[in-house]
């Protein structure tokens, strides 16, 4: 499935706008990708409407123009047609209020607005969309290709037949085209993709361990944390197997580990199916946050 992957407003947001800082990120809802390989600078202009709108009903102080000036200094956009641009946000905001989120950084939007990008490039984009609206807050997440491309498509519920589908979403359900797309997305953008020979897929977590282990650093030694990753694939989560990853990827996940995170001297990986092995560990064991392991 995929893993690493969070839609979720930043928590730095969701309590207040700092003004002195900008947006690392823009979250929309996944509809606003209708029509994006056919008309990516449309697509972007109604997230960019939409992201403006949302910051600026955020800040609770000051006129109309300021708040407005405080929300395009904070998502970096240009002050620009005030009236018009929180007029359409605002029909945004309304329309998809409930809506599954996605996001990437902000500077990718400008990216993948500039007209050189390819076609596949600007389908990678939307299938990474996609998958992060799938993925959403949740520690994990069972999926298949009809929800990942009813998502490329701007659609919140899983199609039946590729019929359903935008002319142009429905050239990459080809099986070669969606599979050099997740090939792309796993190789240059993070995605963890596990168990192509079941209907769904699950993603892994990691578990840091309430032992310390001996490790070296120089000439001395070291006493610090052990974490755990769990990787299983299944098709009904009653029964799974743990996955069987490529012995490279495991080291360049050991080393990106070990390298970053503060305290951890040893990785190990969990090789237990389940039975007689559950999927998750210990409650009591405290589960480390990817997107402080992992920054891809």
């Amino acid at each position: 499935m995929f893993k690493f992957l969070k839609a979720g407003t930043p928590s730095s947001q969701a309590k207040k706008i700092d003004n002195h800082s900008k947006a690392e990120f823009i979250n929309a809802p996944v509809q606003l990708l209708s029509g994006f390989l056919e008309d990516s600078r449309s697509s972007i202009r109604n997230i960019y409407y939409y992201a403006l709108y949302a910051s600026f009903i955020k800040i609770a102080k000051g006129t109309t123009k300021e708040r407005y000036r405080e929300a395009c200094q904070w998502l970096n956009f240009q002050e620009l047609d005030r009236e018009e641009n929180l007029q359409r946000g605002k029909v945004l905001y309304d329309r998809f209020k409930q809506a599954p989120m996605t996001g990437i950084e902000r500077n990718l939007y400008s990216e993948y607005n500039k007209p050189e990008k390819s076609d596949f490039e600007k389908a990678c984009f939307l299938a990474y969309h996609a998958m992060k609206s799938i993925v959403g807050n949740k520690n994990f997440q069972k999926s298949d290709n009809k929800l990942l491309w009813a998502r490329m498509d701007g659609q919140v519920k899983a199609i039946r037949d590729i019929s359903e589908l935008s002319e142009q979403v429905r050239f990459y359900t080809q099986e070669y085209q969606t599979l050099k797309i997740k090939r792309e997305l796993q190789e240059n953008w993070g995605l963890v993709y596990y168990a192509q020979q079941t209907r769904g897929f699950y993603v892994s977590f990691a578990v840091l361990l309430p032992v310390q282990s001996v490790g070296v650093m120089g000439d001395e030694r070291t006493y610090e944390n052990v974490i755990a990753l769990r990787a299983v694939t299944s098709t009904d989560g009653m029964t799974a197997d743990w996955a069987h990853l490529p012995y490279e990827f495991l080291a360049k996940v050991s080393n990106e580990i070990i390298n970053k995170v503060k305290g951890v001297n040893r990785v190990v990986y969990d090789i237990s199916s389940k039975p007689p092995s559950t999927i998750e560990w210990e409650y009591s064991v405290y589960r480390v946050s990817r997107g402080v392991i992992f920054q891809f």
